[in-house]
């Protein structure tokens, strides 16, 4: 059909002009020179417009839409239905620990070696376009939900989430390195997961979140088997009277990236919250809140993470209760912290990319946090010394941790962050190896 048309058309050119020229002067030479190039221009619209309905012919696909336009590489536009998934997740995890106590107690087995594990299970996947991701822990001492989310992209910018969700605050996801965390992550403001609703608005170089939390991830605030750590009540007599219920918080964050130079950028954020703080003796209301200024900068293979955190709780104890402290807890364990406290965050790391057999990269660290001006004595440290180890799917974690007035450091006596007295360094030494079949 090409063929015909160029052909006919040469044609008609041709008749058309032979007998001018024989007799045209230069005037009529001019006139049939412009007539030739519109007549040129005719050809090749419809030369475009037939290459396009051969296109669509041959792809024979009834939704086709083809564009008319005078771009001779236009091409059509496909509507393409997402199909929807369901992916198992799971991670298993072997840890094995040994401690040189450094305490007075010369009795416990803390100087022995001490292990582990761990098995998550889950799935991922979406539906509809309604995305989902839940998680369970099974441990040697618990069990426990580790999240339930239920997410939607309203467009390219917002996007919702409910359920059992990492709170907004600080450095996301998390801002140590090492498998043992640091003195945010026990004071429950660090990869945190509660039940409550989510809205994240992402236009780069902007982040913002903002989240309501009704209450922790459990609904019961007297039990210690969780995944990450909460405000704890406790009805044994063992901590004295403990009601508080942390419930209607509210969490803000927001974080601002650039860069600097072709391979390094700098996030620089703010974060909040502010809630209820519950009381079932008194049957009344106090409250709490904590503000974070954080910055985590990338500058070729290094991370320098720093955050600085105020945090304050005001509850409503009964009388006979001090309010200096207030009971936590998570992993079946519970502890005191002070009730009003600053915490600084100082983490440095370098990624080596290896590529040898199945080591992948290896990252080094060291992870250091303090909690200042609470109700102790001496302030609580924890310094982690480390690096982890890429190997396809496995992760080592080789740790060598500082630790003084804090849970698992000096502190069988249940004192945990609100020691009131003298307190030692102890040396723990971790090695984690953790494996998953999807993150």
């Amino acid at each position: 059909m090409y063929n015909r048309l160029c052909h006919s058309s040469f044609l008609l050119l041709l008749s058309y002009t032979f007998p001018l020229l024989t007799h045209a002067n230069e005037n009529q030479i001019q006139l049939l020179r412009q007539e030739i190039q519109l007549l040129k221009h005719q050809l090749e619209h419809l030369t475009n417009k037939l290459a396009l309905i051969e296109q669509a012919q041959q792809l024979n696909q009834p939704h086709q839409i083809v564009k008319n336009t005078a771009s001779s590489n236009t091409t059509p536009e496909v509507s393409v239905k997402r199909n929807d998934t369901i992916i198992p997740t799971g991670s298993l995890a072997f840890n094995y620990a040994w401690r040189d106590s450094g305490s007075a107690h010369e009795h416990d087995d803390r100087r022995k070696g001490t292990g582990s594990s761990r098995i998550i299970l889950g799935a991922k996947g979406e539906i509809s376009d309604i995305d989902f991701n839940v998680a369970y822990a099974f441990y040697n001492y618990q069990d426990t939900i580790v999240r339930a989310i239920v997410g939607y992209d309203f467009d390219e910018v917002w996007r919702g989430e409910i359920g059992v969700i990492e709170t907004p605050f600080g450095i996301l996801p998390y801002a140590d390195n090492n498998w043992w965390w640091g003195v945010h992550y026990y004071a429950g403001l660090e990869w945190d997961f509660d039940l409550g609703a989510k809205l994240t608005y992402t236009n780069a170089p902007w982040n913002a979140q903002i989240a309501f939390i009704k209450t922790e991830e459990w609904g019961n605030s007297s039990k210690a088997e969780r995944y990450t750590y909460d405000l704890l009540s406790d009805s044994s007599g063992t901590f004295g009277t403990q009601a508080n219920e942390e419930s209607n918080r509210l969490h803000a964050r927001v974080g601002y990236t650039f860069s600097h130079g072709t391979s390094s950028k700098t996030e620089v954020g703010v974060s909040g919250l502010v809630g209820q703080l519950y009381n079932t003796v008194s049957n009344d209301n106090g409250d709490h809140w904590a503000v974070a200024l954080h910055t985590d900068t990338y500058i070729d293979e290094w991370n320098i993470r720093f955050e600085g955190i105020r945090y304050e709780y005001h509850p409503k104890n009964p009388e006979g209760v001090t309010n200096e402290t207030v009971l936590f807890g998570g992993y079946a364990d519970k502890y005191f912290i002070p009730s009003e406290a600053n915490i600084w965050v100082f983490n440095v790391s370098r990624t080596f990319n290896i590529d040898w057999h199945k080591l992948k990269s290896i990252t080094c660290y060291n992870d250091y946090s303090v909690m200042t001006g609470g109700n102790s004595v001496e302030d609580s440290h924890i310094d982690t010394l480390g690096c982890s180890f890429g190997i396809g799917p496995i992760f080592t974690y080789v740790d060598l941790i500082f630790g003084k007035n804090a849970q698992y450091f000096d502190s069988n006596d249940n004192r945990g962050f609100g020691g009131d007295g003298e307190r030692n360094w102890e040396t723990y030494f971790n090695n984690t190896l953790d494996t998953f079949t999807q993150p």
